[in-house]
């Protein structure tokens, strides 16, 4: 499951710009994780947000144009690491659903020459199931940060006598889900 994210240079030539990347062990981020992320600019990789939801007077073909030109130009503007988030939803803000947002934004940066300049970290509180992660996964996403599954599962532990703490029962969901993203990957190799 490990995997190199960042801008991705020509393959045909080497040099010590291809190292620019950073490694993840997995594609399921944790906080810390995220956090890191978005601290790379202090290691010179260039990160930034482009918001995923959009107001109700707006109709959903106008938000994912938006944020299909926001991701666009950020990579112009220089954007590594671009992280497709959601937490602005509220009472008066939808988030465009997530899997629409990654394969959006995906599609558009192949077409326009974009794709391998960045890496898509999406930040979201929608995938909670292993599918949701294969599904984005196979769609363009480089990472995921499922933050509302994350507090979800803290606030089941912290009522339960069963798990020993939030932070272990986090640990445990991430497990489940990196075995299942592994038994996907071991499935889909087995059939070609």
């Amino acid at each position: 499951l490990d995997s190199h994210i960042g801008r991705k240079r020509n393959l045909l030539t080497e040099g010590p710009e291809h190292c620019r990347q950073i490694q993840l062990d997995s594609p399921i981020l944790s906080d810390a994780e995220l956090n890191a992320l978005h601290n790379a600019d202090s290691k010179g990789i260039q990160s930034c947000t482009v918001e995923t939801t959009f107001g109700k007077d707006t109709a959903l073909q106008q938000a994912v144009e938006r944020v299909r030109r926001d991701a666009r130009r950020a990579i112009d503007d220089g954007c590594e690491l671009l992280f497709l988030s959601d937490r602005a939803a509220g009472a008066d803000r939808i988030p465009i659903p997530s899997l629409l947002t990654v394969g959006a934004v995906h599609h558009d940066l192949i077409r326009s020459g974009h794709r391998t300049h960045a890496a898509l970290v999406l930040d979201s509180g929608q995938p909670c199931a292993v599918h949701h992660f294969c599904t984005l996964l196979g769609y363009g996403a480089d990472a995921v940060h499922p933050y509302l599954a994350y507090a979800t599962v803290r606030d089941l532990a912290a009522r339960s006598d069963e798990v020993s703490g939030p932070a272990t029962a986090v640990e445990r969901y991430v497990g489940a889900v990196e075995q299942g993203l592994g038994e996907a990957v071991g499935h889909v190799a087995l059939h070609h």
